[in-house]
């Protein structure tokens, strides 16, 4: 679900608005959301391609996932009604995207991808990532453990049978 959109950013949840009670339920949900951050990815890479063939200039984003629990259902005064999750893991998730990138080459790659070790977690051998460390993050306690996606490896082609 797209769920907001604010300035330039925008926030998509995976997994609602039906709760997930499955392990197998949530691993899907954050591999889907990082599956869609990459072809987000590719999507923007085309699309700077596209822009430099005409010199007009290039764009880049951030994306920040965690996994989580999270309360989620309709807030705001009858007019400006709205669904939306709350909770600690969706205020991580965008500390996550904010994180300084003073060190990062956007020319080189133009989607950050950070996620959380909990999210790392639920992901197969198929999506490449590195850890980055520990980062302190505003408003919590605790340091964040961050991996940095970097791709993800072509599952391999079903073997080919012969019937005769």
């Amino acid at each position: 679900i797209v769920d907001d959109y604010f300035g330039d950013g925008m926030m998509s949840s995976f997994g609602l608005p039906f709760a997930r009670t499955t392990e197998e339920e949530v691993r899907r949900d954050a591999q889907t959301a990082v599956t869609c951050a990459l072809e987000m990815e590719q999507a923007l890479l085309e699309l700077n391609a596209s822009w430099r063939e005409r010199d007009l200039p290039t764009v880049a984003t951030r994306v920040g996932i965690a996994s989580g629990p999270v309360v989620a259902g309709s807030q705001g005064p009858p007019d400006r009604l709205k669904y939306t999750p709350v909770g600690d893991i969706v205020v991580t998730a965008q500390r996550l995207e904010s994180l300084d990138d003073s060190g990062y080459d956007f020319e080189k790659r133009p989607c950050r991808i950070l996620i959380t070790e909990r999210t790392s977690e639920y992901l197969d051998d198929r999506f490449q990532r590195n850890k980055l460390g520990e980062f302190r993050v505003k408003g919590k306690d605790e340091p964040v453990t961050v991996y940095h996606v970097t791709g993800a490896r072509q599952a391999a082609a079903a073997p080919k049978t012969e019937v005769s």
